[in-house]
């Protein structure tokens, strides 16, 4: 009886330790499963990396870049920031940091005519841009993404009868001009069309990187040596490889540079974390997550602009979105769904795409614009938003703000942009304006309202009149520039 009796308890005891065993095994997880790991993650420059490179000699810069092979001016005074080599036969620039910058001469010409150019670095010689009779050239550069001006650079000639030496002077506002240099001769002038290389620094000069640069150029007779006698009405002058070497990056005319994350759990939605990285103060390079074992859902979206994007304060995966003042257009907004799962130290290298489109407008008016002080668009459509968790989510944005221009009109230039916010959506998105066009003393000169549709990262343009006779807009055209490359032109 004894003997069955030790039996029993000792039996009784070995099934209750192997319960207890079991149980606890169940309740507290394994120490791997409640370690954080760091996921660094590397965000591509954001213009340069979605924007596809439009024929094979900008794929083979960009490479040489990656290799680290480039030389001479670039590797020692900066990256190009805007380059023109013109063997395409346009005056679209092979590089640029943003769209609208424009070359024009006489005081708003337009160059058309193109002939065998200089080679430059990688590029071929190709064809240079060739302007007869030019008394003036004009370079408008958008200084929008550069957070420095370094050197502007151009390879020049001439024909026998041509200028052999010109001014070149910089302003902002495309009527003030203050003069760089102001004898700048050929060192050739025996040989028509010889090249001729300069390069003007730009470091000590002070420029506000929220307007355009404009660089003047005024053809002169110069020193001849054995050339013709200058001509200036039948001369020739050629102009290559027109470069402006900088930095580009956040502009200094964002006060808020922030990139708002969040994380969810991809089994059961939960929110895991959240928060907003000030790469003003920090720098973007240095971000990561510290996250568990498990797959995610996480939303990068990050705000290049001069006020705060709208956010849910208390978000959720269900109620989560995004938003953005009409009234903030200047506001670059580039954002990114990923995917991924945590298993150890980690490394994501993502590139953020375009949540806004650039909306233009191209004035056709014959005469200028100078009796204009004051265009004002409101938006006719709901306000946006981007919720792609949940396509069903009552619009949570509350926004009757307007955007308020004053533009400085020119002879060659009468164009006006902003930016709109909508997300990352692979239908159109039906946009409608009104604008309202004042004059310098604050009489209203016109109304009219303008409609269309459109997904992010493209630009579309209306063309037409400023001062027309009629309210309904009818005599725009709308230019689209999917991917701001390539375009379509529809009758409106």
């Amino acid at each position: 009886m004894k003997n069955f009796t030790y039996m029993f308890w000792y039996g009784f005891s070995l099934l209750f330790i192997i319960y207890a065993c079991s149980c606890q095994r169940e309740t507290y997880p394994d120490d791997d499963m409640r370690e954080s790991y760091t996921v660094a993650v590397k965000f591509k420059e954001f213009d340069q990396t979605i924007r596809e490179l439009k024929n094979n000699q900008r794929t083979q810069l960009a490479q040489a870049k990656k290799r680290g092979m480039m030389n001479g001016l670039r590797a020692a005074e900066g990256d190009f920031v805007y380059f023109w080599s013109f063997n395409q036969g346009t005056l679209e620039p092979d590089i640029f940091a943003t769209e609208g910058a424009t070359l024009t001469y006489n005081q708003g010409l337009t160059p058309f005519s193109f002939a065998g150019g200089w080679s430059f670095e990688s590029y071929t010689a190709g064809f240079g841009l060739t302007i007869t009779g030019a008394n003036e050239i004009l370079l408008k550069i958008p200084l929008e993404g550069i957070t420095a001006v370094q050197d502007f650079g151009l390879d020049m000639g001439s024909s026998g009868t041509g200028p052999k030496s010109f001014s070149l002077s910089y302003g902002q506002n495309g009527q003030d001009y203050t003069l760089l240099s102001e004898d700048n001769q050929f060192s050739n002038t025996n040989t028509a069309h010889a090249k001729n290389t300069f390069v003007f620094s730009l470091q000590d000069v002070e420029l506000d990187k929220r307007r355009d640069l404009y660089i003047k150029i005024i053809p002169k007779a110069g020193f001849r040596g054995e050339a013709s006698d200058y001509r200036a009405s039948t001369g020739v002058i050629k102009l290559d490889n027109i470069r402006l070497t900088g930095e580009k990056g956040v502009s200094e005319a964002s006060s808020v540079k922030a990139l708002h994350y969040h994380v969810f759990d991809a089994e059961n939605k939960d929110l895991i974390t959240f928060g907003t990285y000030d790469y003003a103060v920090e720098n973007l390079t240095d971000f990561s997550l510290s996250l568990p074992l498990g797959r995610y859902i996480v939303s990068f979206v990050a705000n290049e602009s001069d006020s705060t994007l709208v956010l849910p304060s208390a978000p959720s995966f269900s109620n989560w979105y995004v938003g953005n003042r009409f009234a903030n257009y200047t506001a670059r907004v580039f954002g990114l769904l990923d995917t991924f799962t945590v298993s150890g130290h980690m490394e994501r290298e993502l590139i953020l795409k375009r949540y806004f489109s650039q909306i233009k407008f191209e004035f056709t008016d014959p005469g200028d614009l100078t009796s204009v002080g004051k265009i004002v668009i409101r938006r006719m459509h709901e306000p946006e938003f981007y919720a792609p968790f949940n396509r069903t989510l009552a619009n949570p944005i509350l926004d009757q703000s307007q955007i308020v221009i004053f533009p400085t009109f020119m002879s060659g230039d009468k164009t006006i942009f902003f930016n709109q916010f909508i997300g990352n959506v692979m239908e159109p998105f039906d946009i409608a304006y009104r604008i309202d066009v004042y004059s310098r003393v604050d009489t209203l000169l016109r109304t009219f309202e303008l409609t269309s549709a459109i997904r992010n990262n493209m630009q579309l343009v209306f063309r037409g009149p400023l001062l027309g006779d009629t309210g309904t807009g009818s005599s725009f055209s709308i230019l689209f520039k999917e991917d701001w490359d390539g375009h379509d032109i529809i009758s409106f």
